[in-house]
């Protein structure tokens, strides 16, 4: 089996919007064809739409102990993703975040070195359509936790 990579769009933007409190946001759009994206072994035609994913997030820096900076980072995403059976529609995801960053080293002009732990709650749902196996069309969904832990090393 051989498939073509998709092209991708992506765009993002990050702005201060006051004094402690920083803005993102982004979008992409990936165009899958509606080729048929069978994996090997398997009869049940599978196919792909267009991706698009948008989200974004806020970052208060206000949080502080003496000259140590703690970003506390709010954020949320939803996409429609690309691949389902022929006769359903596309799966969704949406998910929502929460995170806590530690500047470990610093000089004037910004981090050089930072730690962020991280929680997400995310929820897919898909399979909606004719049903599967049977059954008589209602979504599935699936339900989780994500963790992060991560030191960002910056040089300059």
């Amino acid at each position: 089996y051989e498939y073509d990579m998709p092209l991708r769009f992506a765009v993002g933007s990050s702005g201060r919007i006051g004094r402690n409190l920083m803005a993102a946001v982004s979008g992409s759009w990936t165009s899958w064809t509606s080729d048929d994206y069978r994996t090997p072994g398997n009869n049940t035609p599978t196919t792909a739409e267009q991706q698009m994913e948008i989200g974004g997030g806020i970052e208060y820096s206000g949080l502080r102990r003496g000259t140590p900076v703690f970003p506390l980072r709010l954020g949320a995403h939803t996409s429609k993703l690309p691949f389902h059976l022929v006769d359903e529609e596309a799966p969704t995801e949406w998910g929502i975040s929460t995170g806590l960053g530690f500047r470990l080293v610093e000089d004037d002009f910004g981090p050089l070195a930072v730690a962020d732990i991280g929680a997400e709650r995310i929820h897919r749902e898909g399979l909606a359509g004719n049903g599967v196996n049977g059954s008589s069309g209602g979504p599935l969904t699936e339900n989780s936790w994500r963790f992060t832990v991560s030191v960002s090393l910056f040089g300059r």
